[in-house]
């Protein structure tokens, strides 16, 4: 996991990356699970994140962007 707070236009962000790899090939889902279903609804509709998976064939990949409150630093 890698992450790291970043000034953008509109303020401060939190940016995490979780990825996975050296695994068995990743297939697209057939339908959302509930882990998929909490990090897009919930981080997208309770903090605004922006919420990216992505199911690469060497694994799976998700991108949180999250505004942090309060003024720049």
């Amino acid at each position: 996991m890698r992450w790291s707070v970043e000034d953008g236009p509109d303020g401060r962000l939190l940016h995490w990356t979780w990825n996975e790899h050296d695994g068995p090939p990743v297939a697209l889902p057939t339908r959302e699970g509930f882990g998929s279903q909490l990090l897009k609804r919930v981080l997208t509709l309770q903090v605004g994140a922006k919420v990216d998976i992505a199911f690469d064939p060497d694994g799976l990949r998700v991108a949180v962007a999250i505004p942090l409150p309060g003024p720049r630093v």
